[in-house]
């Protein structure tokens, strides 16, 4: 019967173990990774996009920083699904959702305002 038991509780090396693990520092530490990475790098990109396109006067430069903004971010989100890193997740969409509903909030505030 003791054997039995042990094997009932014995953790198999299939099985992975929560990178979070009750440890609240990492799932806030990732949250702020996906919130604020997303606008940080965002800045960064286009605005490099910008100087370049100032000093050297293409527009494709302009295109292609967009491009490779659009396909860092696409990366960023497979990437941190594979991992299963589920906080930045969140934080990612948070970062994309909260705008657009600080947005529409203030759109629906001026349509029904009087004057």
């Amino acid at each position: 019967m003791v054997e039995n038991l042990n094997e009932a509780y014995s953790v198999t090396k299939d099985e992975k173990q929560d990178f979070y693990a009750n440890n609240s520092g990492r799932k806030v530490g990732d949250f702020c990774l996906g919130f604020f990475g997303l606008p940080i790098i965002g800045g960064l990109v286009m605005s490099l996009s910008w100087i370049l396109t100032e000093f050297l006067e293409f527009s494709f430069i302009s295109w292609f920083f967009n491009v490779l903004y659009t396909a860092l971010l696409v990366w960023a989100i497979i990437y941190v699904v594979k991992k299963k890193r589920r906080y930045v997740w969140i934080g990612l969409l948070s970062a994309i959702v909260i705008p657009l509903l600080f947005f529409g909030a203030c759109l629906w505030i001026m349509m029904n305002s009087t004057w």
